[in-house]
């Protein structure tokens, strides 16, 4: 792809296969990260789950030695 000296020189002077070459590519960026959150909130939810149920397995033994 050819260079542009700037934002508004993409936009006037490209044609429109190098905008959506570039559309494309910024989207499919976006995606790759918006999968990287979603799986790093999926893991963080599991690491939450996983402490809960100890802290509320814990309780129970507390209560269950009074």
């Amino acid at each position: 792809m050819r260079k542009f000296e700037g934002l508004s020189d993409f936009f006037r002077n490209a044609t429109d296969e190098e905008k959506r070459e570039v559309y494309l590519e910024v989207m499919q960026k976006a995606n790759e990260e918006q999968l990287k959150i979603i799986e790093k909130a999926k893991e963080l939810k599991e690491i939450e789950q996983s402490t809960t149920r100890k802290e509320s397995q814990s309780a129970d033994e507390r209560f269950a030695e009074m």
